[in-house]
């Protein structure tokens, strides 16, 4: 079975749809199950209401590496997603003998990338320093 893309309406231009054509549906299906991934495990963090401090202390990593977990692009190993699943008593790896099942919801998924996205640019503003005359 093909998955589709789905395309979000409310941010589009030209140069983003001309982007957006030149992704393979491999490449938007890899991203996309990543997302989910960072997704999961950013949800199970608030829903213990712990910080991403907390969570990397417990994790025995650098608050910058969760960082880079939760920004969607980390490639991670099996060995740091059991550790993820221990830790926060969640589960992120289906069992091999169970058919696998969708979890890509774009209404959950555009909101965490949009969150990231505004998390970013507001670090970038924040940086930048503006010069008085």
């Amino acid at each position: 079975m093909m998955k589709t893309k789905t395309k979000i309406p409310e941010y589009t231009s030209p140069l983003i749809e001309q982007i957006y054509e030149g992704i393979s549906q491999n490449t938007f299906d890899f991203v996309a199950n990543r997302m989910q991934l960072a997704l999961r495990i950013s949800e199970a963090i608030k829903a213990k209401n712990w910080s991403q401090k907390q969570f990397a202390e417990m994790m025995g990593k650098r608050p910058s590496e969760v960082s880079r977990w939760l920004s969607g692009t980390h490639n991670f190993t099996t060995d740091t997603l059991w550790h993820i699943e221990q830790v926060l008593d969640i589960r992120l790896l289906a069992e091999t003998n169970q058919e696998s099942t969708p979890i890509f919801e774009a209404d959950r998924l555009r909101k965490f990338v949009l969150q990231e996205v505004n998390n970013a640019l507001e670090k970038y503003l924040s940086s930048r320093k503006l010069v008085s005359a």
